[in-house]
């Protein structure tokens, strides 16, 4: 493991590919998956020049962490509702970014997704099952990789601007 200049565990060194976004071994999961989360959400909720791109790296967490357990129990209701804060800070700014009416509104389906996962963080397998029928987890999931790619896109864009203007 590496140390960054805070002193900080790096647990994703660059370049070498042996991150698989799961927390490193003997780490507090709850404390760790937090952190994890709310980086790019504060950046996001900032309301800055990346707001795309950070809400996007954020939902991609949240997809990749509610579908790699079964087992749920990720952590517990006090980083979740903190999760859940700064997802409410983030929604005008990254709203905002959308121009059209139509766009707004799935974006704004994608957020019920993403809280949505972000709630299931805390369930077990079954009890997820136990909730939704059919195609509801589907859904959901579709939703959220919406809003996802749509800022991915939006990010896509601004970049390909910035060079031009260069």
């Amino acid at each position: 493991m590496m140390q960054d200049d805070h002193g900080n565990t790096v647990i994703w060194p660059a370049g070498d590919g042996s991150y698989d976004g799961l927390p490193p071994p003997g780490s507090r999961v709850g404390n760790w998956l937090e952190r994890r989360l709310s980086d790019p959400l504060s950046l996001a909720a900032a309301g800055k020049e990346d707001t795309a791109y950070d809400m996007a790296e954020f939902v991609e967490l949240v997809v990749r962490y509610a579908y790699s357990s079964t087992s749920g129990l990720w952590f517990g209701d006090g980083p979740r509702k903190r999760i859940l804060d700064l997802m409410l800070r983030a929604r005008d700014p990254v709203l905002a970014l959308f121009t059209t009416p139509a766009d707004r509104r799935l974006a704004a389906k994608g957020f019920e997704a993403t809280d949505t996962l972000i709630r299931f963080l805390v369930l077990t397998g079954e009890q997820r099952r136990a909730l939704l029928v059919g195609d509801a987890m589907d859904d959901i999931r579709d939703h959220a990789q919406w809003l996802r790619n749509a800022l991915g896109n939006i990010d896509l864009v601004a970049e390909i601007k910035r060079r031009a203007a260069v």
